[in-house]
């Protein structure tokens, strides 16, 4: 069997049949149908493959995840005690039914919110408030446990998780303002941290195989952190007519309309853009999410 610079067999290689490739040694990495890049780095190391090399940062690797280079991608994963290709395939099943688990509970959880309002506002019974709730904690409690399995890693999430989707559930069961502003901030900051660590988490597995999609994952921890910070304060219901009320008190009650207008309409503006910020991250999270599960799956599956 020759191998090419590639580290694939040249006598199974499409190329070879389709262009009347001698190899690439032969042709000196310049093959009928163009210039090889992977030839030309290797020949520059004065490599016999592109397998051989140690470079975790090079540029060719996430075009062939499941290639040659396979093996000494998964070396930290084994190093680690992992199990290497198992591994991989388990955390590429793991991390896709996490996708799924969690794109299909949020699609149910807004549903189901949008159909109780519906009910409530039709003078059906309060007790609609507490199943998209329910709905919520049922959902984390699924992603914690598909978490649980995924190893050390992964270990930190699920009590963060759980407590999160608790908090969400017992919300919908307040009317007292001053509680419900209390759950909302704690709501905030336990959703925060579990998917800081979530994204931390992700980030450090890719970086053990050199996957610069690591670097993407810690940019998406810090970003929704600051997002979501700046979204939870400002959702915080607040006795907003009490406090007018009070304002009305003051002396210089004729310039106030104005001043309160404007400063609301910031706010609002404000808002609004830090909401389409956190739809664009939210977006990300759900691609980058599914990349990482194919990665792995990838590194675990193909030879």
């Amino acid at each position: 069997m020759e191998l090419g610079f590639c580290g694939r067999d040249c006598g199974i290689c499409d190329v070879r049949e389709a262009y009347g490739c001698a190899g690439c040694r032969e042709s000196g990495g310049v093959p009928p149908h163009g210039p090889c890049p992977v030839a030309a780095c290797c020949r520059e190391r004065g490599l016999e493959k592109c397998g051989d090399c140690q470079a975790l940062d090079c540029a060719f690797l996430p075009e062939r995840e499941g290639g040659p280079r396979a093996a000494s991608r998964l070396a930290p994963l084994r190093r680690e005690g992992l199990g290497g290709a198992d591994r991989a395939a388990e955390l590429g099943a793991g991390l896709r039914r996490l996708f799924w688990i969690w794109l299909g509970g949020d699609a149910a959880v807004y549903l189901a919110a949008g159909i109780a309002s519906v009910l409530l506002a039709h003078g059906c019974t309060w007790v609609l408030r507490l199943i998209p709730g329910a709905l919520e904690l049922a959902v984390c409690l699924a992603m914690g446990r598909t978490l649980s399995r995924l190893g050390e890693a992964y270990r930190t999430v699920p009590p963060f998780l759980t407590a999160y989707g608790a908090v969400r559930a017992v919300s919908g069961a307040v009317s007292s303002l001053p509680v419900l502003a209390a759950l909302t901030l704690l709501q905030g900051g336990l959703e925060l941290a579990w998917l800081f660590r979530l994204y931390r988490a992700n980030g450090a597995l890719l970086e053990r195989i050199g996957d610069r999609r690591a670097v993407l994952w810690r940019c998406l921890a810090r970003w929704a952190v600051a997002v979501g910070a700046v979204i939870c304060l400002m959702s915080v219901p607040v006795p907003s007519v009490e406090v007018w009320q009070t304002l009305q008190l003051w002396s210089w009650v004729d310039s106030l309309p104005t001043a309160v207008f404007v400063l609301a309409y910031a706010l609002a503006m404000v808002l609004l853009a830090v909401k389409l910020c956190a739809a664009v991250l939210w977006v990300v999270r759900w691609v980058q999410l599914w990349r990482t599960a194919e990665t792995f799956r990838r590194l675990g599956t193909e030879p």
